[in-house]
């Protein structure tokens, strides 16, 4: 689901800027390498386009997204930040997030270890904890 202040456009926005990042990061990195000297924010709309593109190559479905403004959400900011990382589910967030730490939560929902999701959690939006549920 592509949205603002998104953490890995971020990691994106350094690495197109020549920083050094860890090579776990470029699967996330490399479908946006033409777009060099990008903001954060350009990325963040190109990455609704990347992300469609990825999906529409891997479904049989009719595929539409668009960007979520996370500033319109009205989410208290916290540096007590988790995320929980868990197989994709359409279980309700209310079933596996108490609701005093639903806006403090990242999910990263994925079938395979979220190695790359959790390296980007712990560097780059600095969440105080990994929690793991099956």
């Amino acid at each position: 689901m592509p949205h603002t202040d998104c953490g890995a456009m971020g990691v994106v926005e350094k690495a197109l800027k020549g920083e050094k990042l860890p090579a776990e990061l470029e699967p996330l990195i490399s479908p946006f390498r033409k777009y060099l000297g990008y903001t954060k924010a350009q990325l963040e709309k190109v990455n609704v386009e990347v992300q469609e593109s990825i999906l529409k190559g891997a479904v049989r479905a009719k595929v539409k997204s668009e960007l979520i403004r996370t500033e319109e959400l009205n989410a208290p900011a916290s540096s007590d930040n988790v995320a929980l990382v868990m197989p994709p589910s359409t279980r309700k967030y209310s079933e596996v997030i108490s609701p005093d730490m639903m806006f403090r939560t990242y999910v990263i929902q994925t079938d395979n270890d979220g190695d790359i999701d959790v390296l980007i959690a712990k560097e780059f939006l600095k969440v105080r904890d990994v929690k793991r549920i099956s």
